[in-house]
């Protein structure tokens, strides 16, 4: 199984032995043009060796309609069939300021650190 996030918004589980698309969600709002939600970063938070239904994270920028400012927001999802293990199609929001960085942290496979932008008051 391949897992694809485009720069649409668009996540897709691709059979790699049969060159088919399993499954597809749309996390971008947009069908023509830049979508309000960009994915930044892609991590496997649950391998297929550490038990059934691995797990996928999505780390993207959500752009706020009629608005410049955007937030950080995650998309956690089952690799094989991609159901929502959590957040569903708007994500979780986990900053209001967009990503600087997105990392696995280290010895942690299934934790995730995200930067965002610090913006005072």
């Amino acid at each position: 199984m391949l897992v694809v996030a485009t720069s649409y918004g668009t996540l897709l589980g691709i059979d790699t032995a049969q060159g088919t698309v399993v499954w597809r969600k749309i996390i971008g709002v947009s069908s023509i043009g830049p979508a309000d939600v960009t994915p930044i970063k892609l991590f496997i938070t649950k391998s297929a060796l550490e038990g059934p239904d691995p797990e996928v994270v999505v780390v993207a920028e959500k752009k706020l309609r009629g608005k410049k400012t955007k937030t950080s927001v995650v998309f956690h999802f089952e690799a094989l069939t991609g159901p929502w293990v959590a957040g569903g199609p708007s994500g979780a929001q986990v900053s209001g300021t967009e990503v600087v960085e997105a990392f696995l942290l280290p010895g942690q496979s299934n934790v995730i650190g995200v930067v965002s932008v610090y913006e005072p008051k």
